[in-house]
Parts: C-alpha cells; sequence; structure tokens
C-alpha cells in the first residue's frame, strides 16, 4: 500500500507561548499505529528544551535529539515524539510543554502512521545548517521501513521537500516577515539502505530531524492519515 496523508491542518493565535496545545486529535481506525508529533520552535534562549508532549494526557516519548541551529541571538529547535498506540482510536489534545516560555514562535505537527512494528525507531539522524537547503543522510535497518523528519527554520518561500519519495505532510510557509518556517514529512522505503532526504526555501538557521520506523508487515504498506498542524507567533500572527 502506497503512503498516503489526510486531514492536513493549521491554525494560529497570538498569545504566551508558554505551552501549545493541537485540539481534539483524533487517531484513525487500523493496526499498528504510532502517533508522531514534531514540534518546531524559534527562542532568544539557547537553553530553552521540550519538557512534555502529552495526547488525551498520555506521555509520548522524545525519539530524536532536541536539533538546535543558533546564530544572531536566535535559535531554531526542532525534536520528533510518538506514542504507540496499536490498534487504539483516541482522541484528545496533543500539549507540547517547554522548559520556559518561547520568546518567538512555537509550531507543533501530528501525524499517525499505521502498520509500524510497536517498538522504538530503528535509526535516527540530525544536521543543522545556515544555508538555504539542507540534506540529511539517514540509514535504515530494515526492508521498507518509514523515514519520518521534521524542519525547522527562518522564514523564505518554503519548505519544500527535496530527495526521492521525500513527501512533505506538513509545510507551514512564512513570508510576512515573522520568524518561523516548519515542515514534517515521511519517505516510505523499500530496502534497507541510506536515503537522502532533505529541504529547500530555508534561511539562515535550520534543525532538522529524522527517525526511521520498521514496518510491520516487512517491506512497505505505510499510511500516514490524519495529519494536523498548529503553530502560534508571540505577538503577532502564522499562516500556512
Amino acid at each position: 500500500m502506497p503512503a498516503s496523508t489526510a486531514n492536513p491542518q493549521h491554525t494560529s493565535v497570538t498569545s504566551s507561548a508558554s505551552s501549545l496545545t493541537l485540539a481534539g486529535y483524533a487517531v484513525p481506525a487500523g493496526s499498528n499505529k504510532i502517533l508522531s508529533v514534531s514540534v518546531g520552535m524559534e527562542s532568544t534562549s539557547p537553553g530553552t528544551t521540550i519538557s512534555s508532549v502529552t495526547h488525551n494526557g498520555v506521555n509520548l516519548t522524545a525519539r530524536s535529539s532536541l536539533v538546535l541551529s543558533t546564530s544572531g541571538g536566535l535559535t531554531q529547535y526542532t525534536q520528533l515524539w510518538d506514542l504507540q498506540l496499536g490498534s487504539g482510536t483516541p482522541t484528545g489534545d496533543i500539549v507540547v510543554t517547554p522548559s520556559a516560555t518561547v520568546s518567538n514562535c512555537i509550531s507543533i505537527a501530528a501525524v499517525t502512521l499505521q502498520d509500524v512494528v510497536q517498538q522504538a525507531p530503528e535509526a535516527s539522524a540530525s544536521n543543522t545548517g545556515t544555508s538555504t537547503s539542507i540534506s540529511t543522510n539517514i540509514t535504515t535497518i530494515t526492508d521498507g521501513a518509514l523515514i519520518v523528519d521534521s524542519v525547522c527554520t527562518n522564514p523564505n518561500s518554503g519548505p519544500t521537500a527535496t530527495g526521492t519519495g521525500h513527501v512533505a505532510d506538513v509545510a507551514v510557509a512564512d513570508t510576512s516577515g515573522l520568524t518561523i518556517e516548519f515542515g514534517q514529512g515521511h519517505v516510505v522505503t523499500t530496502t534497507a539502505g541510506t536515503y537522502t532526504v532533505g529541504w529547500s526555501a530555508l534561511t539562515a538557521r535550520v534543525a532538522h530531524a529524522l527517525l526511521s520506523y520498521e514496518a510491520s508487515g516487512g517491506g512497505g504498506g505505510f499510511t500516514a492519515v490524519n495529519r494536523r498542524t498548529i503553530g502560534q507567533r508571540v505577538g503577532s500572527r502564522t499562516y500556512s
């Protein structure tokens, strides 16, 4: 079964960014599911971390490192979290809580992965840059693995997914002088090996995190469904 996505959503509010809620995320029917949540932030404090991510009151697990790219007194962050769901179909708020109030922007995206083994990711990778594009290699271990990635950068005309088979599930482009651009994507692979996953139309500070999940049936059959994203800008607005 080829990878697919559904129900993309984005919204924004103007308020304090001490936490961020994506309200009423509904996990669709299916089997061998994992809820994947990515977080993107910009702050004047490079010591800020993500304290917790929950769905319907249940804690997710941080699966990637917190990737930071700092210059000019600002830091872009991104990190990937997940929750193993099996065949469950819970509905509830996704709440992201940073360790301190985020001074500029914060954005989160959520996607349900189907037909993946209920275990930690088999591989991870990360990268930072200061260019208008970024490409990162990740080496999968099993045939048919699903690669999930997240990117956070300064505003430009992107982000645009690059690399063979790389699909942007979420691409929050902001060209109105605000301070964040955010993307979440996936690649359905065929055989185990090294894959190059990238984004273009970026600016200045770029943080990129990637994970690889083993297919439950071996050799593919993923569906990435019920994708939603929400962004928050302190003192202004964001849009998709």
